[in-house]
């Protein structure tokens, strides 16, 4: 990183980034900042410098430096992660039969009352220049300081083939959450299991909920 853009001076290189993020734990100078990222093999060999890119911080911007990685990583709660690789997957599976037995009998449970539903398009869709005088007369879902003039937010629309968005007034960011919660259920139980039957039904439930945008109203 560097407020240099041909980064000569006032550069700061972070070496060993394990994993695909980072997070600086010290207090930057206001004002644009590049960075950009090279890819060391085991080997040592170092690769050319990915694209440039940057970020501004706001000189009136509240200073929040966050805690080193290793701490961050230190302070995790110890409580089971789910990593799977194509080499570790037929144990992860076996699990099921022994140790996992009850663990997956529940989401077995979920995800077999799922195959008997289906996604329903709302019946009520309203385009989106038709809806915006009616949008703002709503009051955005659990916020008490929501005042007649606010944007008003959470709201979900629905994408056709075209492209075209309308609103669905009836369809919340509930109904959203919970329909996207039901391609997650299938999808792990295909994970768990290979069952075919689970992953055709989690592609159902996740091409219907690709359709749908929260806000696309404050987006054009």
């Amino acid at each position: 990183m560097s407020q240099d853009k041909a980064f000569k001076t006032g550069v700061i290189r972070v070496a060993d980034v394990q994993f695909p993020f980072y997070n600086y734990s010290k207090v930057l100078s206001p004002g644009t900042w590049y960075w950009r990222y090279f890819v060391v093999n085991k080997a040592g060999e170092t690769s050319t410098p990915g694209p440039q890119k940057s970020f501004v911080i706001n000189a009136k911007a509240a200073q929040v430096p966050v805690p080193p990685m290793s701490k961050i990583i230190a302070d995790l709660p110890a409580h089971p992660r789910i990593f799977v690789t194509p080499t570790t997957l037929d144990e992860f599976r076996a699990r099921r039969d022994g140790s996992a037995k009850d663990a997956w009998n529940a989401v077995r449970s979920q995800a077999d009352a799922l195959l008997e539903s289906t996604p329903k398009l709302p019946g009520k869709r309203i385009a989106l220049e038709q809806a915006r005088p009616l949008i703002a007369k709503v009051k955005t879902p659990n916020n008490n300081s929501w005042k007649p003039g606010d944007e008003t937010r959470q709201q979900v629309f629905y994408l056709d083939s075209k492209g075209e968005a309308f609103w669905t007034p009836d369809y919340s960011y509930r109904n959203l959450n919970s329909d996207a919660t039901k391609a997650n259920v299938l999808a792990f139980a295909y994970l768990i299991s290979g069952d075919k039957k689970y992953a055709d039904a989690a592609r159902q439930w996740l091409d219907f909920v690709a359709d749908f945008r929260i806000d696309y109203h404050l987006g054009d």
